[in-house]
C-alpha cells in the first residue's frame, strides 16, 4: 500500500495549524475580540457603498465573535465588495483579501482597484397608456436620475424607476406595469444601455363620495370635498379633504379611505369616517411679559351652533397694562375652508406711560384666502375715551379696513427658513359717522434663514405713516408708538415717539422700527442671540434721522413645544444715559 506522505504532512500541519489558531482565538475572545477594516484603495462613495455591503465590517464592535464567524464572513468580502462596485459602474475590480489575527483581534485588509467605469450610453424611456399624455410623469421622465455619459449606478436607475411606480399609486394608475426594465451593459466597451419601458393603463376615476351622518348637514360637509365623482383619481386630493376635515376644528378624528375593492368599471370609492369634537372648548392660561406683566386669558369656544357650522367664541385677557374681553360669532360662507363671515365686539382697557384709553368696538369682517394670502376686509365702530398727556377726548369712528398676510415657513415653532408679511389700510371720515377723518397703513415683516447647522439670522421691520384731519382727536390706539418686547428693545413698552411741550409722549403719525438678530444654538434646545433694534415714531418723514433711537442687547433662548422662551437684555444706547431692560417673550417664530 502507498502512503504520500507529503499530503500527510500537509494535513497534519493544517491540523496543528488551526489547532494553534483556535487557541489564539480562545485567549482573543476571552478579552472581548472585535473586527477592524482596512479598505485600501477605494473614496467617497465607493468607500462608503463597499463598507455597507460588507458583513464582516458589522463585526467591527463585536465581542466575542468565533474564529469560524469571522472567517466565513472574510471569505465572503470579495463578492461584496464586487456588489458594492457593480452597484456603482464598475464591474472589474482587483481585490487582495488578507485575514490576520491580532493582539486586540482582527484585522481583515483589502486592497482593491475598482477598475474602469462603466458609461451610460443610452437611455430609453417610454410611457404608454394614458400617463403618455400626464404632465407628472413627462416631468418624471425628463428628471429620470441617469442620462448618457453618466456613470452608471444602479441606484439611481432604481430611484428612477420608482418614481413612475409612486405617481402611478398616486394618479390612479393602478393596472401600470413595466413593458420591459433591464440595464444592458458592454464590458468590451464599459457602456450601459438603460432601457425602461412602462405600461399605465387607463387613470382610474373617483367613484362615490360617502360622507356619515354628523352634526353637520351633508350639503355643507361636501363644501370640504375638493373634488366630485367622475373627477381623475389623485391621493394628493384625499390628503386635502382629510387635511380640510381635520383643520375645520368640527372633528376629533377624520380617516378618509379610497375603497379599490369595491370600485367597479375605474371608479374607487371614497369613504370618510368621522368622530365630532365636543362642542366646547375651554383654555385656561397664565404668563409673564415685560411689556404688560403678570398676565392671564381664559378663552371658550362652540364648535358648532348647528347643523351648518356656525360657532362662537370667547376671550378673556387681563394685565397691569392692557385688559380686554371679546366675543366672536362666525360663519362658515361658500367654501368653508376658506371663506367666513364673522361678527366681532370687544373692550378694550389699556394703561401705559403714554396713554390710558378705554376702547369699545363692534363691527363685521369677511375672511378669505387669495393665492395663499389671508385677507381681512372689515367695518367697525370704534369709541374711544383716551387721555394722552393729561389731554382727555372722546372719539367715535366708523372704521372701514382691510390686512393681507401671509407665512411661509418650514417649521412653524422653530424656523429655519420662514417670512412673514402682512399690509393693513383703515381709515375713518367726519362725513361718515366719525368725529375725525384719517387713513392709515401699516406694513410689517419677519425674515428668517438658518446660517448652517446651528445659527440663524433674523430680521423684522414695521413701518407705518397716518393723514388725519385733526391729530388731537385721533384715539390713542391708532397713534404710533415705538418700545417694548417686539419693537425697540431697551426702551419700555410704548415709551418711544414724539412728546408735547411738557416731555409726555404723545405718539406719531409714521413709524420706523427694525431690528437684526443672530442666533446660534450652544447646548440642545439652548441658544444664544446677540442683537441691534432700532427706529422711533414720529410726525414727519424729515425726522427720523434725528430722532431714531437704537439699542444692542444679548439674550438666551429655550425652545420649548409652544415656541421659543425668549429672555432679552437690552440697553438703550442712543440715550446719554442708557435705559437697560429685561424682556422676556414666548411664542412661534412667526
Amino acid at each position: 500500500m502507498h502512503v504520500d506522505t507529503r499530503r500527510s504532512r500537509a494535513g497534519s500541519y493544517r491540523r496543528v495549524r488551526a489547532l494553534l489558531l483556535m487557541l489564539a482565538v480562545s485567549a482573543v475572545r476571552a478579552a472581548g475580540a472585535g473586527v477592524e477594516i482596512d479598505l485600501v484603495g477605494l473614496e467617497g462613495r465607493l468607500r462608503d457603498n463597499v463598507l455597507a455591503q460588507l458583513s464582516i465590517n458589522r463585526q467591527h464592535d463585536a465581542a466575542n465573535v468565533t474564529a469560524a464567524r469571522v472567517e466565513a464572513l472574510h471569505r465572503r468580502a470579495p463578492a461584496e465588495i464586487r456588489r458594492g462596485l457593480e452597484a456603482l459602474g464598475h464591474y472589474e475590480p482587483q481585490i487582495d483579501a488578507t485575514l490576520t489575527q491580532t493582539a486586540s483581534g482582527w484585522l481583515a485588509r483589502y486592497v482593491v482597484t475598482p477598475g474602469p467605469a462603466v458609461h451610460v450610453r443610452s437611455v430609453d424611456i417610454r410611457i404608454d397608456g394614458e400617463a403618455h399624455d400626464d404632465a407628472a410623469f413627462a416631468a418624471a421622465k425628463a428628471g429620470f436620475p441617469l442620462r448618457p455619459g453618466d456613470v452608471l449606478d444602479h441606484g439611481a436607475y432604481a430611484r428612477g424607476k420608482q418614481a413612475f411606480v409612486r405617481l402611478a399609486a398616486e394618479r390612479g394608475y393602478f393596472d401600470g406595469h413595466f413593458v420591459a426594465s433591464e440595464v444592458r451593459v458592454d464590458l468590451a466597451d464599459h457602456a450601459a444601455t438603460v432601457v425602461v419601458h412602462y405600461d399605465s393603463g387607463a387613470r382610474y376615476r373617483f367613484g362615490e363620495i360617502r360622507l356619515p351622518a354628523t352634526v353637520l348637514r351633508p350639503d355643507f360637509l361636501n363644501h370640504y370635498v375638493p373634488f366630485a365623482a367622475g373627477d381623475p383619481y389623485s391621493a394628493d386630493a384625499l390628503l386635502d379633504l382629510e387635511a380640510a376635515l381635520t383643520n375645520s376644528d368640527y372633528f376629533a378624528s377624520v380617516e378618509v379611505s379610497p375603497r379599490r375593492d369595491q370600485g367597479l368599471a375605474g371608479a374607487v370609492p371614497v369613504e370618510v369616517q368621522l368622530e365630532p369634537r365636543k362642542p366646547h372648548k375651554y383654555a385656561l392660561g397664565a404668563g409673564f411679559g415685560t411689556d404688560t406683566g403678570p398676565r392671564a386669558r381664559a378663552t371658550w369656544d362652540m364648535r358648532y351652533l348647528n347643523d351648518r357650522g356656525h360657532h362662537v367664541g370667547a376671550d378673556l385677557r387681563v394685565s397691569p397694562v392692557i385688559s380686554s374681553i371679546s366675543g366672536r360669532y362666525t360663519i362658515p360662507i361658500r367654501d368653508p375652508r376658506r371663506d367666513e363671515f364673522a361678527f366681532t365686539s370687544s373692550l378694550l382697557r389699556e394703561n401705559t406711560d403714554a396713554s390710558d384709553s378705554s376702547k369699545f368696538q363692534v363691527g363685521a369682517a369677511r375672511l378669505t384666502t387669495r393665492y395663499g394670502w389671508r385677507e381681512t376686509l372689515s367695518l367697525d365702530y370704534l369709541l374711544e375715551d383716551f387721555d394722552v398727556s393729561g389731554e382727555g377726548e372722546t372719539s367715535g369712528l366708523l372704521v372701514p379696513g382691510v390686512r393681507w398676510n401671509r407665512i411661509w415657513s418650514d417649521d412653524p415653532i422653530y424656523t429655519s427658513a420662514g417670512r412673514r408679511l402682512g399690509l393693513s389700510l383703515s381709515g375713518a371720515h367726519t362725513a361718515l359717522l366719525s368725529a375725525v377723518s384719517f387713513a392709515r397703513l401699516q406694513l410689517d415683516g419677519k425674515f428668517i434663514q438658518a446660517l448652517g447647522d446651528a445659527a440663524r439670522l433674523i430680521a423684522r421691520a414695521e413701518i407705518g405713516a397716518t393723514v388725519v384731519s385733526d391729530f388731537d382727536r385721533l384715539p390713542a390706539t391708532q397713534r404710533f408708538f415705538a418700545g417694548g418686547d417686539n419693537s425697540v428693545r431697551g426702551f419700555d413698552f410704548r415709551s418711544l415717539g414724539p412728546h408735547d411741550d411738557a416731555g409726555a409722549v404723545v405718539g406719531g403719525r409714521y413709524l420706523a422700527v427694525g431690528s437684526v438678530e443672530i442666533e446660534r444654538r450652544v447646548y440642545r434646545n439652548w441658544s444664544a442671540a446677540l442683537f441691534t433694534d432700532f427706529g422711533n415714531a414720529f410726525n414727519r418723514p424729515a425726522q427720523l434721522a434725528d430722532v431714531v433711537a437704537y439699542s444692542v442687547g444679548a439674550g438666551v433662548r429655550w425652545l420649548t413645544p409652544i415656541g421659543l422662551l425668549r429672555v432679552d437684555v437690552a440697553a438703550g444706547v442712543s440715550e446719554p444715559d442708557p435705559p437697560i431692560r429685561l424682556h422676556i417673550v414666548v411664542g412661534p417664530d412667526l
